[in-house]
């Protein structure tokens, strides 16, 4: 995959699991990256951190709040994957994550004014702000970058 990159670029190359990729130089830069590369791992913290927050508190609304952000925000995200693995657009699925990060911020700050804890509320309220900022960026970058076409195979002839 080196090949294809021009080699003044091929400095600031960095991969994460997902094929998500830095490019550029110090005059050039562009960050490709899908929203379902930090969607999943987020909808996942929310809802641990629900879980988590069940358990300790023993209360039921922590859990039922997790359960749902969490588990909606990984079925968006993993809803845009599978739609963007199709070559559609994953648009919708970004704008209802950036809506369900936008609810969580506002709902976070509420009981930080309340509460002033820095565990685990004011840490959701940073979280949650620097996902609505990714979800931004996504959205005004584009959308997912589309999926690479497989090279077809070529025929063997004996």
């Amino acid at each position: 995959m080196l090949d294809a990159i021009p080699y003044k670029y091929q400095f600031a190359i960095i991969y994460c699991p997902c094929k998500c990729v830095l490019v550029g130089d110090t005059t050039h830069l562009m960050f490709q990256i899908h929203d379902f590369c930090f969607g999943l791992p987020y909808g996942a913290i929310v809802f641990g951190g629900g879980l988590v927050g069940s358990v300790i508190s023993k209360n039921p609304a922590s859990l039922i709040s997790g359960g749902l952000f969490g588990g909606a925000l990984m079925s968006l995200s993993f809803l845009s994957l599978k739609i963007w693995r199709k070559g559609h657009s994953s648009l919708p699925f970004i704008l209802g994550q950036a809506g369900l990060a936008a609810a969580l911020l506002w709902k976070n700050i509420q009981t930080y004014s309340l509460t002033k804890k820095i565990l685990p509320t004011g840490f959701s309220v940073v979280l949650s702000a620097a996902m609505l900022c990714f979800y931004t960026y996504v959205m005004l970058s584009g959308g997912n970058p589309p999926p690479k076409k497989k090279a077809p195979l070529a025929s063997q002839s004996y």
